[in-house]
């Protein structure tokens, strides 16, 4: 049975390729008479906004209904995710990012079926580039990812589990999808429709120094943000997050005591060489198993992740540590 669902895009500056999406959209072989589409407009000053009331005023007559609403996010996107939910209609919201283009036309209708006719709350398919970087050939190797990027959610999950964190300015998904598995949900990434991910042209000359200044600029990100993402899911009770900034942060401290054995001996070197081993294959092993597409990408994605696990957990300790210290200092001022 066909029901009613809504297409909710948050969207700023995306006159590059707004056409392109809503073409896609457009194409889509779900009822449009079923369909209410939400656009809200970040501010766009390039002619975004102009084009979507183009848009309205040439298929209105085809939709459920086309509202396009402005608002001023500052940089949370999750603020402009919540006025989508709060202007839905039916049982289905549906997160359709507005530089992503559907793998086919029945991917909208595919992806519904797989909602309802499932126990999960969640449906997504992941979104690559055309020409993908080494990065993204690092997230299509794993067997979940998770993204709003053309993402299915029931109605029912935001009952559950509340609304998306507008504490955080992104990875408010991460944080999101994190409550919905606290609270027994499920959530379901098909990475067999892949979506494309629209970006602007990249200069082709990038150099390997770019790739590293970027690559640094990631792990102090994983330390100086994600411990934010990461103490809200702490806070909504996820247990994996917890395991892997106990993990991270307990490997420096294992190196560092390998390293001081080898020069001072305590334990036997080789005892000491097994256990560093041991703790490092647990982790490589993870990786390598969850990229069942490609092995390769697995030992790729250990090597990559492993400098921002530990950023983030060190960070998240920092960030703990800070918070405490305020405390201290907020009591001694009251008394």
């Amino acid at each position: 049975m066909v029901g009613i669902i809504t297409i909710g895009m948050p969207i700023k500056d995306r006159i590059f390729c707004i056409d392109k999406t809503l073409a896609s959209i457009s194409s889509q072989t779900y009822p449009k008479n079923k369909i209410k589409i939400v656009f809200i407009d970040d501010q766009s000053n390039d002619g975004t906004y102009e084009r979507l009331l183009q848009w309205k005023e040439q298929h209105e007559k085809e939709y459920l209904g086309i509202q396009i609403l402005r608002a001023e996010s500052k940089g949370y996107i999750s603020i402009l995710r919540n006025l989508c939910v709060s202007n839905m209609k039916g049982d289905i919201i549906f997160f359709w990012d507005s530089d992503t283009i559907a793998p086919d036309d029945n991917a909208l209708s595919r992806m519904v079926q797989q909602l309802v006719g499932s126990d999960a709350v969640v449906v997504g398919f992941p979104g690559y580039r055309e020409r993908p970087s080494v990065y993204e050939k690092i997230l299509q190797a794993g067997t979940e990812l998770g993204g709003l990027g053309f993402t299915a959610i029931k109605k029912l999950a935001f009952d559950k589990v509340g609304l998306f964190n507008e504490k955080l300015r992104v990875n408010e998904d991460t944080e999101f999808f994190s409550r919905v598995k606290v609270n027994g949900l499920k959530v379901i990434f098909d990475t067999r429709s892949p979506c494309t991910h629209l970006k602007p042209e990249m200069p082709l000359h990038s150099s390997m120094k770019n790739g590293v200044l970027e690559y640094l600029r990631r792990v102090k990100y994983c330390f100086s943000y994600v411990p934010l993402v990461y103490g809200e899911c702490l806070r909504a009770g996820s247990k994996p997050h917890l395991l892997r900034i106990l993990y991270y942060f307990a490997l420096p401290p294992i190196i560092m005591l390998w390293i001081f054995d080898l020069l001072y001996p305590i334990f036997p070197v080789t005892l000491a060489s097994l256990f560093l081993i041991a703790y490092i294959l647990l982790n490589l092993s993870y990786h390598v198993w969850r990229a069942k597409r490609n092995r390769l990408f697995g030992i790729v994605a250990f090597a990559y992740h492993v400098p921002c696990g530990v950023a983030i957990s060190y960070g998240y300790f920092v960030k703990l540590i800070g918070e405490v210290y305020g405390d201290v200092r907020r009591w001694m001022r009251k008394a």
